[in-house]
């Protein structure tokens, strides 16, 4: 009898288990940088990849930027045909998400420099 009694608990068990590894887990996806525009070459980047910095492809909410110095800089994303975004200026702030842009959200997130090289700060999140 107690041999039933503990297979029953160890089915109880066994079941509880899997009601917990069946509850999906929460997933967040970020990306940044930090520094000096251009830094090099991004071989992520399909525009402008000798002076911008780009994430990889994902379904981004928003893609924020702080310009301290030098710039402008597009913050915005890119696809295969378009690249769109805000130009932020040095001392400026700005978040933008591809909604925002029309653009569909499995996009990469970007920054560009245009002009004088520019230090950001940036961070782009799904």
């Amino acid at each position: 009898m107690s041999d039933l009694v503990g297979m029953k608990k160890l089915a109880v068990l066994a079941a509880t288990l899997g009601l917990f590894a069946a509850v999906p887990s929460v997933a967040s996806a970020y990306w940044s940088h930090y520094g000096w525009l251009p830094n090099g070459y991004d071989a992520d980047c399909i525009w402008y990849a000798t002076n911008g910095q780009c994430s990889g492809w994902n379904y981004w909410s928003a893609n924020q930027v702080t310009v301290y110095s030098g710039g402008p800089t597009l913050n915005g994303f890119e696809n295969y045909s378009t690249i769109r975004g805000r130009w932020t200026y040095a001392g400026q702030y700005t978040s933008v998400g591809p909604g925002d842009l029309y653009m569909s959200a499995y996009v990469k997130a970007q920054e560009t420099n245009w002009g004088v090289t520019a230090w950001v700060s940036v961070w782009a999140f799904a």
